[in-house]
């Protein structure tokens, strides 16, 4: 089953990550058979998700609660 997994290089993301699934990752960051995308592109978005039938959402802000931005999570 095809998944994908947004935020593969986070705490979490890393964890869930395993030679079956593809990871989404932010430009500029590196994993062997990841996707590249960015959660706010929806092009680059639906270009990742193309094919999967499964998709964990594991990226946030890790410290959106000490920002003096409340959006940022």
């Amino acid at each position: 089953m095809p998944t994908l997994i947004t935020g593969a290089s986070g705490f979490i993301g890393s964890r869930l990550l395993c030679d079956e699934a593809k990871g989404l990752l932010r430009p500029g960051k590196q994993l062997p058979g990841a996707r590249v995308g960015d959660l706010l592109d929806a092009n680059s978005l639906r270009a990742a998700c193309a094919g999967m039938d499964t998709i964990f959402h594991c990226a946030g802000y890790a410290h959106a609660f000490v920002s003096a931005d409340p959006d940022a999570h």
